[in-house]
């Protein structure tokens, strides 16, 4: 099994991949034993998922920080002169620190939605993995 948190902080689309595959990929000879595990996983990506959300919400935060004091710093040296809001975001939008904050933002962005793309593929399973426990079970009273 990958090490999740590992894959998750060197996040590349082959990392994502083999993951995926390892979410989705059901030993269908051992339907119990993968019911019994599926919890634990489960616990592991939302727990992943909860902290790509945190990681995304501090970004934000800070991009809004970032974005507010690059403002003030523009109308403070444009004193007396009042610029206008069309302006100032002008001036902010072509920062290379605001561009920084943005690009990590979109970075959290993705990385959180691929996540949540795990754990939507982990509930998937879980539903296959009820059918398929009660088809074996609907087959074993069939034939006995």
């Amino acid at each position: 099994m990958l090490n999740i948190l590992k894959a998750y902080e060197d996040f590349t689309w082959e990392n994502f991949t083999l993951i995926g595959k390892e979410l989705s990929d059901i030993d269908r000879e051992n339907i119990n034993g993968e019911l019994a595990h599926h919890p634990v996983l489960f616990q592991q990506y939302v727990s992943l998922l909860a902290l790509s959300k945190r990681q995304l919400d501090e970004l934000a935060a800070d991009l809004n920080m970032t974005t507010s004091r690059i403002r003030k710093e523009h109308k403070r040296a444009s004193f007396p002169k009042k610029m206008t809001a069309k302006d100032l975001d002008d001036l902010v939008f072509i920062d290379s620190e605001y561009v920084q904050a943005v690009e990590k933002v979109t970075e959290a962005t993705h990385r959180y939605l691929m996540v949540k793309g795990m754990v939507s593929t982990m509930e998937h399973k879980k539903d296959c993995l009820i059918q398929l426990s009660s088809n074996s079970r609907q087959e074993t009273r069939l034939y006995s």
